[in-house]
C-alpha cells in the first residue's frame, strides 16, 4: 500500500477509513474523531487524550510520510526553519487563515521562501546530491537521503541572525507575490509561470525535472493536471499535479497579501 499500488481506488479507501473509524472511536485515549473519506488523501482526524497531540492518518499510500521526511530534512539543514514555520502557523491561526490555507501549504510557502533566499535547496539539488535509487510512490520519486547534513549545508547559507528578520522578510515576499501568474514551485526553488501549464497540455513547456508528472498527463487514462488555473498554486515538492492551495478564492488570496503587507509595515513601525 505504501508504494501506491494497492487498494488506492475510492471504495477501498472508504471502506478502510470506515473500519479505521470504529476502532478508534472504541479507544479511551482517542477523542475529537473525525473522518474526510472523501478527500483526495482520504483522513481520520484525532486528538490523543495523553499528549494532547492532534493526528492526521491516511491509509493512501507513503506520500506523506515522503513529505515528513523532506521537512526534517529542511529542519536539520537549517534548524531555524522548523522555529519560523511554527510562529507562521500561530499568525495563520490568530488571523484565521488556517481555515483555507492548511498548515503543510504554509510550510511550503516558508521552505519556498528560504530556497529563494539560498537558506534551503530545492528539491531538485536535493535530488542530485543523493543520487542513490529511491522509491517510486503513486508514480511519483522521492528520495533516499544517504548525504550526510554537514556536506549538504555547504550548498545553503547558514542563517546566524534574528528570526525577526525571517519573518519580515516572508510577509515582504508574500505582500509582492505575483499570485496571478506565477506557482510556488519547492521542486526547482524558483517560481514557474502558470501559463506553462496550460500553453502545452501535454507538458512542454514545463521543465525537463517534472518528467514525472510528463510522463503521467501523456500516458494515464485518467491524469491529474496541476490546478494551474487556481488563484493560488504551490505545487507539492513530490506529487507535481496536486496544487496545495487549489481552492483558495480570490477574497482569501487577497486577504492573504493584505496581511502580510499590514504584518510587514507593523514590525517595521514597532522596530522604529
Amino acid at each position: 500500500m505504501y508504494e501506491g499500488i494497492e487498494k488506492q481506488d475510492e471504495q477501498n479507501q472508504f471502506e478502510i477509513i470506515r473500519a479505521a473509524l470504529e476502532m478508534f472511536r472504541k479507544k479511551k485515549e482517542f477523542y475529537k474523531i473525525t473522518s474526510r473519506p472523501t478527500a483526495r488523501t482520504p483522513i481520520i482526524r484525532l486528538k490523543h487524550r495523553l499528549t494532547n497531540l492532534d493526528c492526521d492518518i491516511s491509509f493512501r499510500h507513503g506520500l506523506s510520510v515522503e513529505n515528513t521526511k523532506f521537512l526534517r530534512f529542511c529542519f536539520q539543514l537549517q534548524p531555524i526553519a522548523q522555529k519560523l514555520i511554527l510562529l507562521l502557523k500561530k499568525w495563520s491561526h490568530l488571523c484565521a487563515l488556517n481555515e483555507n490555507i492548511t498548515t503543510y501549504a504554509f510550510a511550503m510557502m516558508t521552505i519556498f521562501y528560504l530556497q529563494t533566499e539560498k537558506y534551503l535547496i530545492s528539491v531538485k539539488t536535493l535530488k542530485e546530491l543523493n543520487p542513490t535509487v529511491s522509491s517510486v510512490i503513486d508514480g511519483w520519486e522521492t528520495i533516499t537521503y544517504t548525504t550526510p547534513i554537514e556536506e549538504a549545508k555547504q550548498y545553503v547559507k547558514i542563517y546566524k541572525g534574528d528570526i525577526i528578520e525571517l519573518l519580515k522578510g516572508f510577509f515582504k515576499y508574500y505582500s509582492e507575490f505575483k499570485y496571478k501568474t506565477d506557482v510556488i514551485c519547492p521542486l526547482m526553488g524558483d517560481v514557474i509561470l502558470k501559463s506553462q501549464f496550460t500553453e502545452d497540455l501535454k507538458g512542454g513547456k514545463l521543465p525537463k525535472e517534472m518528467g514525472n508528472y510528463i510522463r503521467k498527463i501523456n500516458h494515464e487514462e485518467q491524469p491529474e493536471y496541476f490546478r494551474s488555473l487556481s488563484e493560488f498554486c504551490i505545487q507539492d515538492p513530490f506529487d507535481l499535479s496536486h496544487n496545495l492551495t487549489k481552492a483558495c478564492t480570490p477574497p482569501i488570496v487577497d486577504k492573504l497579501r493584505k496581511l502580510s503587507t499590514l504584518t510587514y509595515e507593523m514590525m517595521n513601525k514597532f522596530e522604529d
